[in-house]
């Protein structure tokens, strides 16, 4: 910026109250912004410490989500395998009901047909709630 006068001019219209402080004034206001902090001020960040625990909250977190997981899948297949269990004593018991002639054997064999088809409906109903339950853990395609 230019001025019309002299020196003691310029100091009056810049407010500066000395040489110093005009010369500082001007390198001031043309410091190009920076996002670094000034060296004495006292902005700080986590420290390491706390770095570190919060890396292992995080750790923590992330293998108790994983133990669930491994419950969820394990429940899942020990439900798949009594499924199967009940499937095949299901078509075993309608075998040999099929090949009975006696009312009192074919009576017991349909009592524990009833039965095994209970617990294979109830077997059922517990994959069906483990599968949603394994799904839940499973990431989303998006």
């Amino acid at each position: 910026t230019s001025y019309s006068g002299n020196y003691d001019y310029y100091l009056d219209k810049t407010r500066a109250t000395s040489a110093k402080e005009a010369l500082v004034a001007v390198l001031e206001n043309h410091r190009p912004a920076s996002s670094a902090p000034a060296p004495g001020s006292a902005v700080k960040g986590p420290g390491l410490k706390e770095i570190r625990e919060q890396r292992r909250a995080e750790a923590d977190a992330r293998k108790a989500e994983a133990k669930k997981r491994r419950e969820a899948e394990a429940g899942l297949a020990a439900a798949e395998q009594e499924i199967t269990r009940l499937e095949s004593r299901q078509s075993e018991l309608a075998t040999k009901l099929e090949n009975t002639e006696s009312p009192s054997e074919s009576f017991a064999l349909n009592r524990e047909l009833a039965s095994v088809a209970e617990a294979l409906e109830t077997a059922n109903h517990k994959w069906s709630t483990l599968a949603e339950k394994v799904a839940e853990f499973q990431p989303q395609a998006s």
